[in-house]
């Protein structure tokens, strides 16, 4: 039976339907586990928080200060061009602030070497350089040791009755619980500020010489924190933050880049900033096009137990997009102009979202190439290993098994020595400093099997089939489809 033209003409080209916000309709159980995991262990990780900074801020001082808070000044009801002058003096008081003149003497220090106003003069000298050296002191670790002490018994306190209580807690969110708390304690290290220092001038937002030039990267660290030191004034406030930002930093339209590190492929702490970032009344409107990663280089952490749980990242990063719509955008699949962004971690999510885009446009075209090189890949296992029926599958099924084949690709391609295929998808061989940006660089790092070598193989035969399919489905507007997912801020309600 024919289609009628009204229908036809309502049917969506394969562009148009790839365009459109997406997620899926039928999840495995295991899948649902797996969200609803972590959506427990999210609140009760936000709990352990809450808790700790409150008793972090319970002070004798701070409590004093609350008994004595008067209302607040009504200061973003002033007209803007009233709150941008006094954005201007305080940016103007807090970098003379930061950077007194260390070499010149002023008519106001005339005096004598030993006069009291040029040895407060030197006093000021030395704490900023103080500040700029940010060593920490003897009293700097034994807070910060009293206060992980204090985490640490929050954490197994609220463990402990969410464990006892009605619901209990399940494995999935205990896990889910503990890589919230990992992520907390492998970023506690201090970051690499970008400091505003004399030696520094031109990385800092208070830059000598000519004020109008702004940064242009605005760079986030692997805990997902902004590193420059902003004004204080940017802190009281949301909404001041919101409108003081680009006093430091170039527009979007200027240029402005948001540098996004990456370590132990855990990409969830910026996603998140990024998420609060982009989000609320007074969001920061920076397009995800503007972003660029870097992978930090430096040698990851010894512990058996984070190594265990990195590639974790991947396979929620994957499912994310699968499942809820999550964009890959083109910092991840290596399509940014940043050569930050391009590597192999880069074209293996490139294939996964040719994938996604194929079993959206051509179902019966997915599923065929799917349960053939599902099939591959179990002939490698074990001789008396039972045959999977993948044809008979349900759909979530099958989903949930080509996310396992792609993440166990990508783990042993990225992670193990030995397993790396050194050409990428345009045909060009990446230096061998790329895949160590990768390789996990700890202790205990082994040398790949062959399974492991013949299943990469095989994975890359499946990607070349999907992207071969993909552009004959797609024909001229291939290029444009490259290019969707630029724009696309991560969808209303996903978990971070």
């Amino acid at each position: 039976m024919s289609m009628s033209t009204a229908v036809i003409a309502t049917c969506p080209t394969p562009l148009e339907e790839l365009k459109r916000p997406w997620s899926a309709t039928t999840l495995t159980e295991a899948q649902e586990q797996r969200r609803s995991d972590v959506a427990s262990a999210k609140i009760l990780w936000s709990q352990v928080l809450v808790e700790f900074r409150q008793k972090q801020g319970m002070t004798v001082k701070n409590y004093n200060l609350r008994r004595k808070r008067q209302p607040f000044f009504q200061f973003l009801d002033l007209p803007g061009e009233l709150r941008n002058m006094i954005y201007d003096i305080c940016l103007d008081n807090e970098k003379t602030t930061r950077n007194p003149d260390m070499t010149k003497r002023t008519r106001a220090y005339r005096g004598s070497m030993g006069s009291k106003s040029f040895l407060d003069h030197n006093i000021r000298q030395k704490r900023v350089k103080d500040i700029r050296a940010r060593k920490p002191t003897r009293e700097h670790r034994k807070r910060d040791a009293a206060r992980k002490v204090a985490l640490e018994k929050i954490v197994e306190r609220k463990l402990k009755h969410a464990i006892r209580s009605r619901d209990g807690l399940t494995v999935g969110a205990h896990e889910a619980f503990y890589l919230y708390k990992l992520e907390h304690n492998m970023y506690t290290l201090p970051s690499k500020r970008v400091t505003d220092g004399q030696n520094n001038h031109d990385q800092g937002i208070f830059r000598s010489g000519n004020r109008t030039t702004k940064k242009g990267v605005l760079e986030i660290d692997v805990r997902g924190n902004l590193v420059d030191d902003l004004p204080m004034l940017s802190y009281v406030d949301r909404a001041i933050f919101s409108e003081t930002l680009f006093l430091y930093y170039s527009t979007v339209r200027e240029g402005l880049w948001i540098k996004w590190t990456v370590r132990n492929l855990d990409f969830f702490p910026f996603l998140r900033f990024y998420q609060a970032f982009t989000r609320g009344d007074n969001a920061v409107e920076i397009p995800p096009s503007r972003l660029h990663i870097e992978f930090d280089k430096e040698k990851e952490e010894t512990d058996d137990g984070l190594h265990a749980k990195k590639f974790v990242h991947v396979k929620r990063l994957v499912e994310l997009h699968w499942l809820d719509g999550f964009p890959l955008w083109g910092c991840l699949t290596g399509l940014s102009d940043r050569q930050d962004c391009k590597g192999p971690f880069g074209d293996y999510m490139y294939s996964v979202r040719q994938v996604v885009a194929l079993y959206r446009i051509d179902h019966e075209a997915w599923k065929s190439l799917s349960v053939e090189y599902l099939r591959r890949c179990e002939e490698m296992g074990d001789d008396d290993a039972l045959e999977s029926d993948f044809a008979t599958l349900s759909d979530p099924e099958l989903v949930e098994a080509v996310i396992d084949m792609l993440c166990g690709a990508i783990e042993y391609n990225l992670g193990y020595t030995g397993s790396y295929a050194r050409i990428g998808r345009d045909q060009t061989e990446w230096d061998q400093d790329i895949f160590e940006t990768f390789r996990y660089k700890g202790s205990h790092v082994r040398t790949a099997y062959e399974k492991e070598h013949a299943i990469v193989r095989v994975v890359s035969l499946y990607r070349k089939k999907v992207d071969r399919t993909l552009r004959d489905q797609l024909g001229e507007v291939y290029e444009d489809w490259e290019s969707v997912p630029d724009d696309a801020f991560i969808p209303e309600g996903v978990v971070l």
